[in-house]
């Protein structure tokens, strides 16, 4: 049998440990997840995973790939746009070149006069008002060579030739088998006579030089050049008169 001071010491002993228990359960409750007590799980924070899902990973790929094509795309059309504006100025160069040889060659008609008069070497046929602007490196000058109706006649391409002093020039009127660099434009050069009644003449004889004489000329000069498989025309007008 128990003594009353030996039930009371088993009782204490037993509130004692309950009082600890409840301690412990307050101030150090059990860890429920799976890793070890005091540590965050790798795969949960908060309750919200970490890492990317397989969707959202396949999102953002998606979006990158798309900016980098956009991109890539923005650069090939500012590269045939930049191509296509430099054509063009080289073709724009080109025709109004051709309107400046003719009335180059007018007014050296003029520096000679009484000796020639001043639509010589200009002045065409009944036959052809339009030609090809030929350079001679050896006099400096330039002439029209008749004949040239078409773009497709191989003395219409423009292209550049060298001097013995190694300057180049651009000409035309070659064959096509002249060791010469050829560049991607062909030039018609029209020469169309005006007569007193204000008549241009584009087909037929020329003026009548006593009825309706000639007064001045109407130069056009054509430019025509293929690019990634179009055709583009320039083309440069002017009136020149027997004015001065």
């Amino acid at each position: 049998m128990w003594s009353d001071d030996h039930r009371s010491l088993i009782t204490d002993h037993a509130d004692a440990r309950m009082v600890q228990r409840r301690k412990n359960m307050f101030s150090s409750p059990r860890c429920i997840c799976a890793d070890p007590c005091g540590e965050i799980s790798g795969r949960q924070i908060r309750g919200r995973p970490v890492g990317l899902s397989l969707l959202e990973t396949t999102i953002a790929i998606g979006v990158i790939v798309t900016g980098l094509f956009a991109a890539f795309t923005l650069v090939i059309a500012n590269r045939r746009m930049s191509d296509e504006t430099g054509l063009r100025f080289g073709a724009v160069a080109a025709a109004r070149e051709g309107v400046e040889i003719v009335r180059s060659i007018r007014d050296s008609n003029w520096l000679q006069e009484g000796t020639r008069a001043w639509d010589d070497d200009i002045a065409g046929s009944a036959g052809s008002y339009t030609g090809v602007a030929v350079f001679s490196p050896a006099t400096a000058m330039w002439q029209l060579e008749y004949g040239a109706e078409a773009f497709t006649n191989a003395k219409a391409r423009v292209v550049r030739r060298a001097t013995v002093t190694g300057e180049t020039y651009w000409t035309q009127g070659e064959s096509a088998d002249a060791v010469v660099d050829p560049t991607p434009y062909h030039r018609l050069i029209d020469v169309y006579p005006i007569c007193d009644n204000g008549e241009d003449i584009e087909i037929g004889p020329p003026c009548d030089a006593v009825a309706n004489p000639k007064v001045g000329i109407r130069v056009r000069s054509r430019v025509q050049w293929t690019s990634r498989g179009n055709t583009h025309d320039v083309v440069a007008e002017e009136r020149m008169f027997n004015w001065r």
